[in-house]
């Protein structure tokens, strides 16, 4: 598990999250003292972090239609390079899809791009382990090749002082060989993917004939650092863009959304409702292949789609502000402890 991603100013210090053991990067330390950094500050991302929901999505797709899968708050990639990994398994002509993905955090689009990244054991055997994905024995090597540091990484450490903990450790603990490894992706196995800095609220266009936006742990920080209905209107722009084409578009969801709309404003989920995002009821799931066991429910929660029958319209949020996440629900919740 590795780093946080960034949607407000002044952003707090970068995070790693390897081996589900905290790293803290430190670019902000001068600016920010460590007790009064928000919890959504550790917000962290690995390779497959919800391969239930991941193979839910793809298996909703038509194949034979461009596609584009938007990841919105893409960290060092590994939610990116998840999706278009699921993505090349399922369609034969790869050329139909496209990966987009876009963070605010410059230096860590500057890594995504140059294909590599680091991962532990605990994240490897996370992915393996998972016969929906398909990455099992011999078939991990297909995508990922171990290596030494890149010497790209070490020109981007010149550039980002912060990236250095990435491999280093906050005080040096963490580091390659020691459950933590630098991997290359196996690009010319992959769909175009493409990484953009800048606010996800500016790249969420999409020419394509299906389209899913990933939410997954992004979305949060707009509404905890700008207020509740700039989350709406993440939501408003999606339909704006899509309403008057009338072909799929998919919203998923993260688990840090999830709850802090449960927990903080909950009168949002209407208001999505409102702009015409509607649950994928569970039979359609199961005829797309989503099996039908103890995640369907979560499936059914996270994954939106755009109804066809959608107008354009404004939410026009009325919800009051309540109390922000408690610290310690959020630790708990990021390690799955909730």
């Amino acid at each position: 598990m590795k780093v946080s991603t960034n949607y407000y100013s002044p952003p707090p210090s970068l995070y790693s999250n390897t081996a589900f053991g905290m790293i803290h990067l430190s670019s902000s330390d001068d600016e920010m003292d460590k007790d009064d950094r928000h919890p959504l500050g550790d917000s962290t991302t690995l390779l497959f972090r919800e391969p239930h929901i991941q193979t839910a999505v793809v298996k909703l797709l038509k194949k034979d239609k461009p596609t584009t899968i938007k990841v919105l708050g893409c960290s060092d990639g590994s939610e990116a390079w998840s999706y278009a990994i699921l993505m090349s398994k399922a369609f034969q002509d790869k050329s139909l899809v496209k990966v987009e993905a876009v963070d605010k955090k410059e230096s860590l689009i500057e890594l995504a791009k140059t294909g590599y990244l680091l991962c532990s054991d605990v994240e490897k055997k996370h992915a393996t382990d998972k016969k929906d994905i398909g990455l099992e024995g011999k078939n991990w090597g297909k995508y990922f090749k171990q290596t030494e540091e890149p010497s790209e990484f070490q020109t981007l450490v010149r550039r980002y002082p912060e990236l250095a903990d990435l491999s280093t450790g906050q005080n040096g603990e963490v580091s390659p060989g020691s459950g933590i490894e630098w991997y290359k992706i196996n690009q010319e196995r992959l769909p175009d993917v493409k990484f953009i800095a800048g606010d996800l609220r500016d790249h969420l266009e999409s020419d394509a004939e299906q389209t899913v936006y990933v939410m997954a742990n992004s979305v949060c920080y707009i509404g905890e650092y700008e207020g509740t209905d700039k989350i709406i209107g993440v939501f408003e722009k999606i339909q704006n863009e899509n309403y008057n084409k009338k072909l799929p578009t998919y919203i998923a969801l993260g688990p840090v959304e999830i709850w802090w709309i449960d927990n903080h404003e909950p009168c949002v989920w209407k208001y999505i409702e409102r702009l015409g995002f509607e649950h994928i009821p569970q039979h359609e799931l199961m005829q797309a292949g989503v099996k039908n066991n103890e995640s369907m429910d979560e499936v059914k929660r996270k994954i939106f789609r755009l109804k066809p029958s959608a107008m354009p319209k404004k939410a026009n949020f009325r919800c009051q502000p309540s109390l922000a996440c408690p610290p310690y629900v959020v630790q708990a919740l990021l390690k799955g402890e909730l």
